[in-house]
């Protein structure tokens, strides 16, 4: 059995802090795990890994509840770990940004408060694509020190 997708979890709970995902944690586990599969999933593209990303699912019995947990096929290391892990981040964060414009209610020019939101909207993007740079970096620096021994 590869790596369990509980590993990203934790680690993209290290990268990322979001009181309404720890609040879903305690209410539902695994309404957690599955919003956290999701946004992993639709993000994983992002990452050209050397290993394969494939996963298989299996069905788990936990305090006498049957329970599905995912796995990689392939044991991931430290550094795929992470770059998954901040690439969820950033699909996450991309989420919370697409959410904040579609709910957005409409103020008119005068309003200060229209400034004081597009202002926030727009520091969110900048650190949208610091995260985008972040874990580009990242897999760059994995490529390099994967491929030099080839």
């Amino acid at each position: 059995m590869g790596t369990p997708f509980s590993d990203v979890f934790e680690m993209f709970r290290v990268v990322c802090t979001d009181y309404k995902l720890d609040s879903i944690k305690k209410i539902d586990e695994e309404a957690f795990y599955t919003i956290l599969k999701s946004i992993m999933l639709t993000g994983l593209p992002q990452f050209d890994c050397l290993k394969s990303l494939a996963y298989v699912s299996q069905e788990e019995i936990i305090g006498g509840e049957t329970v599905t947990r995912y796995y990689f096929v392939e044991v991931l290391d430290t550094d795929e770990i992470m770059i998954i892990s901040k690439i969820t981040a950033e699909t996450w964060f991309r989420g919370k940004i697409l959410d904040t414009r579609a709910f957005q209610p409409f103020m008119s020019q005068r309003e200060f408060k229209k400034e004081s939101v597009n202002e926030n909207l727009k520091r969110k993007e900048d650190y949208q694509k610091f995260l985008i740079t972040d874990y580009m970096g990242d897999i760059r620096t994995y490529y390099n020190k994967h491929t030099s021994s080839l």
